[in-house]
Parts: structure tokens; sequence; C-alpha cells
């Protein structure tokens, strides 16, 4: 019996968390272990789970992707239906975030921004943005990446430059030497 319950109750568990904390559509996966009856010690083979779409924070990512090995989850957490994961081996989330979606995040999450518009290449995502600063208009180049920390996504400027009439040219560089 359990064996066939647990399984399914893990897989409903980490299922809602992607549902209805990360708001994911199109969800798909599994959980596997062997022999099943171990699950009831918290031990799982691998997870695997997939979703076109989510939300981290407040950002919309595409092509969502949870997998893991040789984990151990919290038992009693788990009857409370919170999926906490005690140890791994490995577990990785994995997905892509769209040009539209980091502009918008950019601009939420940096208030003096304006009009920003961003284009995000393998080696790194450029912002172009106006920033108003006494009453004038800044035209502002930044480079960087993105990473996230804390289920959140962040952007780390490694380059930011201006150049206008009242400021003239400025350029700072954050990559270590």
């Amino acid at each position: 019996m359990t064996s066939l319950v647990l399984p399914n109750y893990v897989s409903y568990t980490i299922y809602n968390y992607l549902k209805n904390d990360m708001h994911a559509r199109n969800i798909q996966g599994e959980v596997q272990t062997h022999p099943p009856f171990m699950i009831a010690d918290g031990k799982i083979d691998r997870v695997y789970y997939k979703a076109d779409a989510a939300l981290i924070g407040q950002t919309e990512v595409h092509d969502l992707l949870l997998t893991g090995d040789k984990l151990y989850i919290d038992m009693p957490d788990l009857l409370q239906q919170r999926f906490t994961v005690d140890k791994a081996e490995d577990i990785a989330l994995s997905c892509t975030i769209d040009e539209k979606s980091l502009e918008r995040l950019l601009l939420q999450k940096i208030t003096r921004l304006h009009s920003a518009t961003v284009l995000i290449t393998p080696q790194l995502v450029t912002v172009t943005a106006n920033i108003p600063i006494l009453d004038n208009n800044i035209a502002a180049n930044m480079t960087g990446s993105i990473y996230t920390a804390d289920g959140n996504i962040y952007f780390k400027i490694a380059e930011f430059n201006v150049e206008n009439t009242l400021l003239g040219k400025i350029s700072l560089n954050t990559q270590d030497a």
C-alpha cells in the first residue's frame, strides 16, 4: 500500500507547489524510487518535472525544469504538503527568461529606469534605458549577467555607461581585474 500511495502523494505535493506557488503551466513529471517502499523512509531516487512557463518571484520564465537525484525528503513536512529536501546528491532548477520578461522585471525593481530595452546573448545581457536626473533624461547602457538567489532573479551589472551634455561621459566597470 505504501509503495502505491506515497509516490503519488509526493508527486501530488511537488505538482501543487509548482502550480500554486510558482504558477507553473502545463506541468509534467514523475517521482521514481526503487524499491518503492523506500519512499516511506524519505528516499527518492529521481525527481523530474517540467513546465512550459512559471513565475520566479514576479518574473515569468519559460521551459522550467526541476530535476533531482538521490534525494532524502522530510516525511513530517510532506504530511503537511510541504516538499522539504534534507539531502540530495544532485538537484537543479533551470529555466529561460525572455527579453520582455527581463525588461518588466528591471522596470519594476529599479523604479528610476524608464523605457528599458533588453538584449540577451549567450555571453551577456545589455540593458539600455533612460534615467531621470535633475529634470533631464540620461541615456544609460548597462551590461551584465542574470543570476538567481533566494528564489528571485537578479541582474549583476558588469559595466555601466552614461553620456549626455549635463554629466558628460561616465563609465564604470565592475568586472574583476
